[in-house]
């Protein structure tokens, strides 16, 4: 068995990338998709109102292993294809885009008037 590599959230999500909004909101989301939540203790002293407790512990670090770097890495990118459109892609609920328009203004005006075309390339 190999030790994998642990990142805190910062460090995941510079890895990834995305921001730790993004990040968080995947994990908590999608939590049956990844491992139980691994967390790492920092050594620094607790304090309660000012006062330290005592040294062992404190603020708890949620680690990703790179295993889960990768598949949120995946997750995030299977998403941003899905929402890409091909450029100039057909006209949705029969509209026509800005550029077929153009294209089918020119095309109108061209036919009326052949000059319009050397006045649009030429200026």
């Amino acid at each position: 068995m190999a030790i994998e590599p642990l990142y805190s959230l910062d460090v995941a999500a510079e890895l990834i990338p995305c921001t730790r909004a993004v990040l968080g909101h995947l994990l908590s989301k999608r939590a049956s998709e990844f491992d139980p939540p691994r967390y790492q203790t920092m050594r620094e002293p607790r304090k309660r109102n000012g006062v330290i407790v005592d040294y062992e512990g404190g603020v708890p670090l949620r680690m990703l292993t790179e295993t889960e770097c990768l598949k949120v890495r995946e997750m995030i990118v299977v998403s941003t294809r899905k929402r890409e459109r091909p450029p100039y892609a057909a006209p949705r609920n029969g509209k026509q885009g800005s550029l077929a328009k153009f294209r089918t203004n020119v095309a109108n005006m061209t036919e009326a008037s052949p000059d319009v075309w050397d006045i649009l390339v030429n200026g």
